[in-house]
């Protein structure tokens, strides 16, 4: 995700990227592209738990391999040659698109952003036995 205009010489790179290595790759692969604005940065943006109102795109980069076989152990790093075409890359990330390689402290920047702390206060209170959980969840207040 970005706040910042991508310039061409950004879409250039990811272009020259994915129809050279791209073709080759191991991995099956696809990118998004979505527009932000409007409605979007419209809202207060403390209003929901979404951090990046200001955001003028999103980015999806996702690889997968057919069912019944193993992840290519170069796909990872085929994943990260799309983040590294585009940069400097976008620092914020979208939390419906779970990236399981990022560091806790990472996650929580990118995904929560200044919203972190206010949402596990209101996670202690809704979901104080954390039932609603996973490896990238909110957590509990201390």
């Amino acid at each position: 995700m970005t706040s910042a205009p991508v310039e061409s010489t950004q879409w250039d790179s990811l272009c020259e990227y994915l129809g050279g290595t791209g073709m080759n790759a191991s991995v099956s692969w696809w990118f998004e592209s979505v527009s932000y604005g409007g409605e979007i940065s419209r809202q207060g943006k403390d209003a929901t738990a979404f951090a990046h109102r200001d955001a003028l795109f999103s980015y999806q980069l996702y690889g997968y391999a057919p069912l019944n076989t193993t992840f290519p152990s170069d796909g990872i790093p085929f994943i990260d040659g799309m983040l590294r075409a585009l940069e400097p890359n976008p620092e914020a990330a979208y939390l419906n698109y779970v990236d399981p390689t990022l560091s806790v402290d990472q996650w929580k920047q990118q995904y929560y952003g200044t919203h972190y702390s206010r949402l596990t206060k209101i996670k202690s209170m809704v979901d104080p036995s954390n039932v609603f959980r996973f490896p990238q969840s909110i957590e509990l207040a201390e």
